[in-house]
């Protein structure tokens, strides 16, 4: 009986940091937070959107 509160409480502890550690996740991989983090090393969000560049193939000679 012991070992299975035991082990209970163990879940619930290991429930609780998953539940944390996921939390904390989710609020770093926010855009705005990954443009803070990246912000020190030279680089920033675009304000333009991205260009497309289509390479037109020359016929065979």
């Amino acid at each position: 009986m012991r070992r299975i509160n035991k082990l209970g409480k163990e879940i619930k502890e290991l429930k609780w940091e998953y539940l944390n550690l996921k939390s904390e996740l989710m609020f770093n991989s926010k855009m705005s937070e990954v443009s803070k983090a990246v912000e020190p090393l030279g680089l920033k969000e675009l304000s333009t959107p991205p260009q497309r560049i289509i390479v037109k193939e020359h016929p065979e000679r």
